[in-house]
């Protein structure tokens, strides 16, 4: 059995009141080097497969102007179904993690098509067009393979559209995308590709936020901000609410605390930009509530179990500080001093940080903490 398969049974047999979690815990590091052997030979996979999607993609562009025209729209239909059908052939056959590197390599190869077709036949198409083509191929693909990779990638792509196709500050667009794709992750635990919602929310909400600390963003008249905030107010309190009315469990009232911070924290941090403070405490306000954010991530995260989103809002943690000190202590101090004074900074964060992050990860019962 796949080591994504094992965990979502072992979960469900916990669930069920079937298995402790000890023993879920025990038939895990049973299998555990078998697993270590399958990602490697999907990294392994996966690798060549971008090898190859480099290697074509420097052909083409080095004897594009060779090639005739048929020719050239034939590639680039030709190359990702040959990617789909070998990935699906060998998927059903005995080499399943080659197949899966192939249908990666189809999926992100359809984005290059799209955009290659347009340019090809002088089509004038929105970018975002194209974009939102790739991620309705990207994101079911990742779903019927059950691929935490390919949803990822196609979840990714999404933010990209959105970013490309609002008019207002694409940050705070992306940001709230982020927040819906963590609560819609969180709501469906219990499928495969769930953990590829959560990591693609955490990692939006809290990479935007992180960006808007530090640069303010553009506030200004937007007519589908509103109903993007709208949206995500309203997505959010249906997904949650949900949740929370199901079992008033902490994990399940953590939820609607965590994306009704986050939605406020993206929406504020633009219009202190705009704000009639000194620039010190406009950044100082703006990385404090970036900092909240990322607490409540951590928090939620050991909530709910999940070491990678523990991971990731330890990095998120790192980069608010970096932020803050560049742009406080590098503008009031002399280069020599801030270097000192940052590098001292951040090895005391640093410290605080993995000893901070053992110790959830040890509370959570994490296999990571076999690795730190």
């Amino acid at each position: 059995m796949d080591r994504d398969d094992l965990e979502d049974a072992v979960e469900d047999w916990v669930a069920a009141d079937i298995i402790t979690r000890e023993q879920a815990e025990a038939i895990l590091d049973h299998h555990e080097p078998e697993d270590r052997a399958s990602r490697l030979i999907t990294a392994l996979s996966v690798m060549g497969a971008v090898l190859v999607g480099a290697g074509l993609l420097l052909y083409l562009t080095a004897n594009w102007a060779d090639i005739p025209r048929a020719l050239r729209a034939l590639l680039l239909v030709g190359i990702p179904a040959a990617g789909y059908g070998g990935g699906v052939w060998l998927q059903r056959g005995q080499y399943p993690r080659v197949g899966l590197a192939l249908l990666v390599f189809g999926a992100g190869f359809v984005g290059v098509s799209l955009f290659a077709l347009a340019d090809l036949f002088a089509l004038d198409v929105d970018p975002a067009w194209l974009l939102l083509g790739w991620t309705a191929v990207a994101v079911p693909t990742g779903h019927a393979l059950a691929s935490r990779l390919v949803t990822a990638g196609g979840l990714a792509v999404g933010a990209a559209t959105l970013g490309t196709a609002t008019t207002a500050e694409p940050a705070v667009v992306i940001g709230l995308y982020g927040v819906v794709l963590f609560a819609l992750g969180i709501w469906r635990r219990g499928t495969a590709v769930g953990v590829a919602y959560r990591f693609v929310g955490v990692a939006g909400a809290l990479g935007t936020t992180i960006v808007l600390a530090g640069t303010g963003g553009r506030f200004g008249p937007a007519p589908e901000m509103d109903a993007v905030i709208l949206a995500v107010g309203v997505g959010a309190v249906a997904v949650t609410g949900r949740g929370a009315l199901d079992s008033r469990t902490s994990e399940n009232v953590a939820l609607p605390l965590w994306t009704g911070l986050a939605t406020l924290v993206l929406v504020v941090l633009p219009t202190l930009a705009v704000a009639d403070l000194q620039p010190t405490a406009t950044a100082l306000l703006a990385h404090l509530l970036a900092l909240v954010l990322v607490l409540a991530s951590v928090t939620v995260s050991y909530r709910f179990g999940e070491p990678m989103l523990v991971n990731i809002a330890a990095l998120a943690f790192l980069l608010v500080v970096l932020s803050f000190l560049g742009t406080t202590v590098a503008d009031a101090l002399s280069g020599a001093i801030a270097l000192v004074v940052g590098g001292l900074i951040l090895l005391a964060v640093g410290l605080g940080l993995e000893r901070g992050r053992r110790t959830l990860l040890d509370r959570m019962g994490s296999p990571d903490r076999r690795e730190t």
